[in-house]
């Protein structure tokens, strides 16, 4: 699943007025007996489309740290930003993840970046700074 098409990108951009796309490029790889590393890709190798998410998927999030934390958790502890993320994604569609699972098994912190840079949309741009200034 290379970029998204077109016409699946204004669909979705029609259905969810606030969705980021998120593309996926291959970094680069280590030198190897001294040969020089090559350039980061601008291929996208995988793209996912998510819709802006609510204070209710905020607070879930939440919970599911607190819960983490307590030791009550059903198995999700230490990937719950990856669930925010799954619980956002639009594209590809449930029916046709391949890709989703596939960086689940084989590159689970990606899934997690992900999932935090969405969490920043809660931020509404605010920064704060404690201190003397």
């Amino acid at each position: 699943m290379p970029s998204i098409d077109d016409a699946t990108r204004a669909k979705l951009l029609s259905d969810h007025p606030d969705v980021r796309f998120i593309p996926i490029t291959a970094a680069p790889t280590d030198a190897v007996d001294g040969e020089p590393t090559p350039a980061v890709s601008e291929d996208v190798l995988y793209e996912f489309a998510f819709r802006k998410g609510a204070r209710a998927d905020w607070k879930r999030h939440q919970e599911l740290l607190r819960e983490g934390a307590m030791g009550r958790s059903p198995g999700s502890v230490g990937v719950e930003a990856t669930l925010y993320a799954q619980g956002r994604l639009v594209h590809p569609p449930a029916n046709a993840r391949s890709e989703w699972d596939e960086l689940k098994e084989s590159a689970p912190d990606i899934l997690q970046d992900i999932g935090h840079e969405l969490l920043k949309e809660h931020t509404k741009g605010l920064r704060v700074s404690l201190g003397k200034p």
